[in-house]
Parts: structure tokens; C-alpha cells; sequence
């Protein structure tokens, strides 16, 4: 019994100094942390036009301009809609952290008038997850950009951008 004495006393002092020396302060994690891209704007131009009106019939390219790229994010599964319908082309999906420019849409309208156009990204997380949940307006009021996290795997954003497609230009010659 003499000689489990020292062992008994021995294992307690042993977890406690492991306990002790594995503390660590956590400043490594954030090279770890995967970020969510953060979005400033949705610019509009018309392919081979000769003028930047945005017109019925125009192939109109629409970029979601990031203001700082995301991080730590493996693939990006993206859509476009708009309201009214229009056809839309673009990358559906991507591996963020190799393709991380911004994403881009071509649009042919059909209708004149106001149209409202969502652009939805789903970011599969890499690292730490962070949690997000906010909304911002974009400056010129027209529209805003959400930010959240759906699980610790995966962040979204959704973004919202009203814009005006003008009636197609009469051909007269």
C-alpha cells in the first residue's frame, strides 16, 4: 500500500500541470478564422452599346463589387434572379479561396421599367467559423446586402439592387 501512496499522489499533480501548460492564448485562431467576403455595391454596364443607358434587349452585365475579399472559404455556390423575369448567365459555383473576383452576371430584359436584382451566395467555411448577422444599405439607397451564418459550414449573403432598364431604342433609318 506504501508504494500506490506516491502513485496517487503523483496523478493528480500530473493532470494539473498538463491542464496548466496546455493554456494557451488563443491569438493563433485568427489566422484560422474564415471570413466572410463583405460586398460595397452592384455596378451595371452594357456590352457593346454605345451608350451606359440600360435598355430593353441589352446584354447589361451586373458585378457585386467586394470591398474586401473573404477568407478561408472553400466553394461558393451562386445564383441570380431578378424581378421582373429576365435571362440571366453566370458562374453558378466556384472554389472561393482560387477564384475569389467579383461575380458578374449578364442580364438580357425583356421589360422596361424598375427591376429588382438578388444575387445569393453560399460560402462553404474552411476554418473558425464566425457568426453574421447584419444587413447593410447600399449608399445610393438602392439597395442592401445581408450577411449571415447558416451553420458553422457555411455563411450566405444576399443581396438586393433595384435598378431601371429604359425601353429599346427605336431604329429608325
Amino acid at each position: 500500500m506504501n508504494i500506490l501512496k506516491p502513485l496517487f499522489l503523483a496523478f493528480p499533480l500530473c493532470c494539473m500541470v498538463g491542464t496548466i501548460t496546455s493554456c494557451d492564448d488563443d491569438d493563433d485562431d485568427d489566422d484560422y478564422t474564415s471570413e466572410i467576403p463583405e460586398f460595397s455595391d452592384v455596378t451595371f454596364h452594357v456590352i457593346e452599346a454605345e451608350d451606359e443607358n440600360l435598355r430593353v434587349g441589352d446584354k447589361i452585365v451586373a458585378t457585386a463589387v467586394q470591398s474586401k475579399k473573404g477568407r478561408l472559404l472553400h466553394g461558393a455556390d451562386m445564383s441570380w434572379t431578378s424581378t421582373p423575369e429576365a435571362s440571366h448567365s453566370y458562374k453558378a459555383g466556384v472554389v472561393y479561396d482560387a477564384q475569389n473576383e467579383n461575380p458578374t452576371d449578364t442580364i438580357v430584359a425583356t421589360t422596361s421599367g424598375w427591376h429588382t436584382l438578388t444575387f445569393t451566395a453560399k460560402y462553404d467555411v474552411s476554418g473558425i467559423s464566425q457568426t453574421y448577422n447584419s444587413t447593410v444599405d447600399f449608399a445610393d439607397g438602392n439597395g442592401s446586402v445581408r450577411y449571415q451564418t447558416l451553420s458553422q459550414l457555411y455563411y450566405q449573403v444576399t443581396i438586393r439592387k433595384r435598378f431601371y432598364v429604359m425601353p429599346a431604342e427605336d431604329t429608325d433609318e
